[in-house]
C-alpha cells in the first residue's frame, strides 16, 4: 500500500504547481497529510501516517511548490468526504479529479 500511495502522489505532483510568496509548500504538506489520513483509514493495512507522509515527502518536490489552484479547497474537501470505495479502490489511491493540478511545482 505504501508504494501505491507514493505513486499516486508522484502522478499528482507531476501535474501540479503552487503560487508564492509562498504558503504552497505548507498547503502541499497539508494535502499530503489529509490524503494519508484517509487512505490509511480506508486501506487498513498497517501503513502508518508517518510512513505515508515520509514516502510522499521524499517523492514530491515540496520546496518547489509554487502555488495552489482554485481547486485546492475542493480537492481537500473531496478527499475528506470521498467514500473509501472510491478513494481506495482496487488496492490503489484514486484522488478526485479536483486534486489534479491542485498544487503546482516549479520545474
Amino acid at each position: 500500500m505504501f508504494a501505491r500511495v507514493v505513486v499516486a502522489f508522484v502522478l499528482v505532483g507531476g501535474v501540479l504547481s503552487c503560487d508564492g510568496p509562498n504558503d504552497a509548500p505548507a498547503k502541499c504538506d497539508a494535502l499530503v497529510t489529509t490524503v494519508c489520513v484517509r487512505v490509511i483509514a480506508c486501506a487498513n493495512n498497517g501503513t502508518t501516517q508517518a510512513e505515508c507522509e515520509a514516502g510522499a515527502k521524499t517523492t514530491l518536490p515540496y520546496a518547489q511548490a509554487d502555488s495552489v489552484s482554485d481547486g485546492y479547497n475542493a480537492c481537500v474537501s473531496e478527499v475528506e468526504t470521498s467514500p473509501c470505495s472510491v478513494l481506495w479502490a482496487n488496492g490503489t489511491t484514486n484522488l478526485p479529479a479536483t486534486c489534479h493540478a491542485a498544487i503546482l511545482f516549479n520545474p
